[in-house]
């Protein structure tokens, strides 16, 4: 029976996950009530979703005919809206008209708006939601369909108020991730001034996913992201060996082509992928460069120590103290031995006076002293085996693809790690929130 192979420890991403950016109301607003309580919303009350989810189905045969149903809709209830709240007004028609014009126009908007927010979004859709300025961005999964119930919103305290979103159409979500516009690869920085309440960022998958793990499969193929994050200008020289030692690593394991991105802007990141089954080229990369790894042979495990911890200052401290210690025991051995030695030749002096004293005692003394002599060999034998293995223990370095002095020094410069990004939020806590918050939309 063939083993299926597990990547249990490696996040994966479905195929089909669409990525999507959510504003959380003018400048932000909602922000924090977002991130406490689980959830997005979109504006515009006098539309609710029971209205939409009602479209009748021969409407909904394509996404063109489903918009105009949901302008018709949007426009119809903007109108009537504004209409009550100006009946009793004394406002001059050319500005009820003129109103009206905008009004037509946010209904478009609106009805865009919605539709994405209920029509294309998926429960497992990935949402990133930028803070007041775009400092901050939450990364979230949705894992409800759309409602409109009211919920609960956590009050943390005098000290800690934040705006509540009256917002009716809502998702629950759950954040996986709050991370810096600093984290942003170059290739997103656009997102900052993007204008829409809501939009499809999907084309930007590629860069999105090394923000919520280091590892991952996407679309059956393996990545794996090394992060550069030296201020300083990097070398052509650094540049160089950090390829060289990449090709090295890359070649003792694949069995298939690996790719690899690159956004080395100091700091930036080094992106590798290929095909799953080739993933251990990759890790044998990151072995070499991040710490300890066990890499099966034919005749055992390999341990490997990367590159970067070997050459730290407190890895090349502790080798110091290491080789001290070992030097100590054995020094330690060998005067053990000295000692076991003299006192083999004083007990073979012993029992040669001894013989000498008795003539009828010779033959037991010629036999205590050959066992005195094979003690003394058996005992320097043993020393020898032990100087050996703390020799070889002493001498042992890393296997690290023979890399040079220059190569190590580059890598260190360059302060390549594979640190995660942002911050990690609190799976148990949001889980209690869902579990205890979760609304049901009208469809079920």
């Amino acid at each position: 029976m063939t083993e299926k192979t597990s990547y249990t420890n490696v996040l994966q991403i479905p195929n089909d996950t669409k990525y999507w950016f959510v504003r959380a109301g003018t400048n932000a607003n909602f922000y924090q009530d977002f991130k406490f309580n689980n959830y997005i919303a979109i504006s515009d009350n006098s539309v609710t979703s029971e209205e939409l989810f009602g479209i009748e189905t021969e409407y909904a045969t394509t996404d063109e005919t489903l918009k105009i149903q949901y302008k018709q809709i949007y426009q119809s209830n903007l109108k009537n809206e504004y209409l009550r709240n100006t009946e009793k007004l004394d406002i001059p028609a050319d500005k009820i008209k003129s109103d009206l014009i905008t009004l037509s126009r946010r209904a478009t908007n609106s009805a865009s708006k919605g539709f994405n927010f209920v029509e294309k979004m998926s429960v497992g859709d990935l949402v990133i939601v930028p803070s007041k300025n775009s400092t901050h961005f939450l990364i979230g999964v949705l894992t409800s369909p759309v409602f409109d119930e009211p919920i609960s919103h956590i009050y943390l305290g005098e000290d800690n108020e934040y705006t509540i979103c009256q917002y009716i159409k809502k998702r629950r979500i759950l954040w996986l991730k709050e991370i810096l516009f600093s984290d942003l690869p170059n290739k997103l920085a656009w997102i900052k001034n993007g204008h829409q309440t809501i939009f499809n960022i999907t084309k930007n998958a590629n860069e999105i996913n090394p923000l919520l793990s280091n590892k991952f499969v996407y679309k059956n193929l393996y990545f794996e992201r090394f992060g550069v994050s030296t201020k300083k200008a990097i070398t052509e020289s650094d540049f160089f060996n950090l390829q060289s030692v990449l090709h090295d690593a890359v070649n003792q394991n694949s069995t298939s082509k690996v790719f690899q991105t690159i956004d080395i802007q100091s700091p930036g990141d080094v992106i590798l992928h290929t095909a799953i089954d080739n993933w251990p080229a990759i890790s044998t990369f990151g072995a070499i460069l991040f710490g300890k790894a066990k890499i099966p042979t034919p005749i055992g495990e390999i341990n490997i120590q990367g590159i970067v911890p070997y050459f730290s200052k407190e890895s090349r401290l502790n080798r110091k103290i290491n080789i001290k210690t070992k030097e100590m025991e054995l020094q330690s051995i060998e005067d053990s031995s000295k000692r076991k030695k003299e006192l083999a030749e004083v007990e073979l002096e012993k029992a040669r006076t001894e013989a000498n004293l008795k003539s009828e005692e010779l033959k037991q003394a010629r036999i205590t002293t050959k066992k005195a002599e094979q003690s003394i060999q058996a005992t320097m034998a043993i020393d020898k085996l032990e100087k050996e293995a703390v020799t070889k223990t002493t001498n042992v370095s890393p296997i690290n693809i023979n890399q040079s002095q220059e190569q190590s020094d580059s890598l260190t410069s360059m302060q390549i790690n594979q640190n995660e990004i942002g911050s990690v939020t609190s799976f148990e806590t949001q889980t209690d929130i869902l579990s205890f918050r979760q609304v049901k939309s009208p469809q079920e």
